[in-house]
């Protein structure tokens, strides 16, 4: 593995508030935007009396996390690396648009050779409103609300027969910048291809990442679950 630089913890939070006034705040990632307006006593506690109904709100408006970062020796295979965000939203490093996304449940991550600097770079992820995203758009069948079903995102937070409606935004796992080193492994997938009374075939099936052709060598070792020490 190669140098990480680490993107999670504070952020700046721009976005309007529920009398379309400009916000620009502190934000934790990871969170989400009902978290920092909280943190912020924008919102009170919404777990509290009928205060998740003045909240509804904020799944009207865009919102966007900001943040400024150190870059001290630059490298090649740049990447930004998002373990989640939530959901729709363009990505922004030093005025450049690196990517997009539209879905909760994967990572994302963009090559930024060429436009991440050193020393000084701005990182922005602009949410878009995940009700307005889906307007207009057929609705399926379905229990409790329909808009949901359009969006990959977690369907409970638009209400439930245990929860109220939250439909919120923002970098809700770890985020960082990563220099790539060439052929590093980005995932290992083991199984049985064959088994009987007296023996087993294994397969191993490993994906690299940058791979390029070398005199590298990968040392593989199965031992026993029966072997002790």
């Amino acid at each position: 593995m190669g140098k990480t630089i680490d993107l999670s913890g504070k952020w700046r939070l721009y976005g309007t508030d529920e009398a379309g006034m400009p916000l620009e705040l502190d934000a934790t990632v990871p969170g989400c935007v009902h978290a920092d307006l909280i943190k912020n006593n924008v919102i009170s506690d919404i777990y509290y009396r009928d205060n998740s109904k003045r909240v509804l709100w904020i799944e009207d408006r865009d919102f966007t996390y900001k943040k400024e970062f150190f870059v001290d020796t630059l490298s090649s295979n740049a990447y930004v690396e998002f373990d989640g965000l939530d959901t729709y939203s363009d990505i922004y490093l030093n005025g450049v648009k690196i990517g997009d996304t539209n879905d909760m449940f994967i990572p994302y991550e963009f090559c930024v050779d060429g436009i991440l600097r050193q020393g000084e770079n701005t990182i922005e992820v602009r949410f878009r409103s995940p009700i307005k995203e889906v307007e207009g758009l057929p609705l399926y069948e379905g229990a409790f609300t329909r808009e949901r079903m359009n969006t990959r995102r977690i369907q409970c937070t638009y209400s439930w027969d245990w929860v109220d409606r939250f439909v919120t935004m923002g970098i809700y796992r770890d985020a960082r910048i990563a220099f790539r080193e060439s052929n590093e492994i980005e995932s290992i997938y083991v199984f049985t291809k064959d088994i009987n009374p007296y023996s087993a075939q294994l397969k191993l099936e490993v994906s690299f990442r940058d791979f390029e052709l070398c005199d590298d060598k990968a040392h593989i070792e199965i031992i026993s679950p029966c072997v002790k020490g």
